[in-house]
């Protein structure tokens, strides 16, 4: 189901159309051209334009196809144009994107689908939206601002490329991200690890920043910094007045083997209604077999159910990461992921010798971990068992 009001719908096919009459070129082709489409419903048109088209074909080797596009409105409302990132820039981890855009509500998408309003910064006037891009495979997306005023609309697209390798093997870094209420505040990013192998990253420069009501140089209340230990853990403190009726949001940059990722947790102070502060009902291990009947288990479940914010409200579309892990820390399985559905449940099946390196011993203490990403916070939740 396309989230992309009409006529602007119609131009999607067009990319469709135009790229599969490409690599039929007959071999050894090259071409260069700009091409301008449009589209009228009978009451406003709409252009494509494809700038600095390039295909080269040939069938011993392969077919390469580039283009940009860019969308615009006929009528007096403005398309939106992106600040940051801008068309060709590779980025990763919780990326802030920046937005210039006419309306009252602006979406940001990425593909074909949508991820969520952008909020409106009063002091530099762009729309702006923290993006997880370690949710999405690396490699070349698009990204889609959509801007209404709620009569009129008007979009505009760019290719990026999201990255999250580190030193060529892992995707990024995840972590959990938490303020904890005392006589002072104490910031805390917590089990800082590589998402693809769940290694502690020991030795990750954190920079912590708290800032007012958004996320700009001129909200800034506070900086602390600190060096992940042996359990990829690292805080500062911070002894000011925090208002209980305002939002704040807290933010980490972390820096390791010259890769940067940010973490971002909003928050308001003793209301216990922290929005990236995960909660679920429980997560439980189901359906175990013993194929082989040797008294190892061959196959499970793992279930994650009712993921909510601490104000009870459930969470759809969150991504949680599931892997098994051997007492004493051995990873012992693959990464497996799910999606939470409307309940917030979210649930993989574990199977040796597919996702599981090894049988699962009688008598031996293992632990699942449940990573949960969602609008760039995450939060991380241990189940340990035996058989």
């Amino acid at each position: 189901e396309s989230h992309i009001p009409m006529p602007q719908r119609e131009m999607l096919v067009f990319d469709t159309f135009f790229t599969s009459s490409i690599v039929k070129l007959i071999p050894v082709v090259r071409l260069n051209a700009t091409l301008n489409i449009t589209f009228s419903d009978g009451d406003l048109s709409y252009t494509k334009s494809l700038l600095n088209i390039s295909a080269q074909s040939n069938p011993l080797i392969s077919t390469t196809i580039s283009y940009q596009t860019s969308s615009s409105s006929s009528s007096s409302f403005p398309s939106p144009q992106f600040i940051d990132p801008t068309a060709g820039n590779t980025i990763s981890g919780t990326y802030k994107v920046v937005v210039n855009a006419s309306g009252t509500q602006v979406t940001l998408g990425v593909d074909d689908s949508v991820v969520g309003n952008m909020s409106y910064n009063a002091t530099t006037g762009y729309w702006e939206y923290f993006l997880n891009t370690t949710a999405w495979l690396d490699g070349g997306h698009l990204l889609r601002a959509i801007a209404t005023d709620g009569t009129n609309s008007a979009w505009t697209q760019i290719s990026v490329t999201f990255q999250n390798g580190v030193g060529g093997n892992n995707a990024g870094f995840e972590a959990e991200l938490r303020v904890v209420e005392g006589a002072d505040y104490e910031f805390q990013l917590n089990n800082l690890r590589f998402a693809d192998t769940g290694q502690l990253i020991q030795g990750a420069d954190v920079t912590f920043k708290l800032y007012a009501n958004s996320v700009n140089d001129a909200n800034l209340l506070f900086t602390g910094t600190d060096v992940t230990d042996s359990n990829g853990f690292a805080s500062t403190t911070y002894s000011g007045t925090l208002d209980p009726d305002a939002t704040y949001y807290l933010v980490a940059d972390v820096t390791y083997n010259s890769t940067l990722q940010s973490f971002v947790l909003q928050f308001s102070p003793s209301t216990g209604n922290q929005t990236g502060n995960f909660v679920i009902e429980k997560m439980e291990i189901k359906d175990t077999k013993d194929k082989d009947e040797n008294g190892w288990v061959d196959e499970f479940k793992v279930k994650l159910k009712g993921l909510a914010w601490e104000n009870g409200t459930k969470i759809e579309g969150a991504t949680v990461t599931f892997r098994v892990y051997r007492d004493g820390g051995t990873l012992v399985s693959t990464s497996l992921s799910d999606t939470t559905d409307h309940h917030g449940n979210a649930d993989v099946k574990f199977k040796y010798p597919d996702s599981l390196t090894q049988q699962i011993e009688e008598d031996i203490t293992y632990y699942v971990e449940a990573t949960v990403v969602y609008n760039g916070y995450s939060k991380t939740f241990t189940k340990y068992f035996s058989v």
